[in-house]
């Protein structure tokens, strides 16, 4: 919700359609429901899920998870949230920055055509300067920039997706190789990647 609500809050205040709102919660909340439902006891047990958010956050403090970001490049993969003091301050910054570019892009355009740029913009910033990130955390840009190009057209989008991808996919090869016991790729190779 963090990523992809504020794309869908400034769609509601340049559209003025609160119905498409309340439509958008709605099928985000049932797909999520029905998303969850294999795993539940019961059809009406989704406590345990609710429960296990918060204490799952509550669990990884680390700056970054191999993600190939701005930690990484500085060689604090797996390092704790306190080897940098107010990493909390600076995934707000973020975070409101993000916000602020989706804003003016999406509310100065005439046209909807920043919707899925402006999603995969927000993603790709807080992926490379929030704390807590994952490797997997940049996959919805991927996405949002294929479906940008197909809603626009614009062959830099494409461009951008495959660039994403491939660096990812350098991304992901080298955890995998790290952990598996494979050949493991020289750690400057991966900062450049970073």
């Amino acid at each position: 919700a963090i990523l992809f609500g504020p794309v869908l809050l400034f769609y509601i205040i340049k559209t003025k359609s609160f119905k498409e709102f309340f439509k958008a919660v709605g099928a985000g909340l049932g797909s999520f429901y029905l998303m969850v439902l294999p795993f539940c006891e019961n059809v009406f047990d989704i406590g345990w899920l609710i429960k296990l958010y918060p204490s799952s956050m509550g669990t990884y403090q680390y700056l970054t998870v191999n993600g190939y970001n701005l930690y990484y490049l500085f060689g604090l993969n797996w390092a704790d949230n306190t080897a940098m003091p107010y990493g909390v301050a600076i995934n707000f910054v973020v975070i409101l920055f993000s916000v602020a570019v989706t804003g003016f892009a999406i509310l100065s355009k005439k046209d909807n055509s920043p919707f899925f740029s402006t999603a995969a913009l927000t993603v790709a910033m807080m992926f490379c300067f929030c704390t807590m990130m994952h490797e997997r955390y940049i996959y919805p840009a991927i996405v949002f920039t294929l479906l940008g190009w197909a809603v626009t057209g614009k062959r830099a989008m494409l461009v951008f997706s495959v660039v994403i991808a491939t660096l990812n996919q350098f991304n992901t090869s080298w955890i995998l190789a790290l952990y598996e016991g494979a050949y493991r790729p020289p750690e400057s190779a991966c900062k450049i990647v970073a």
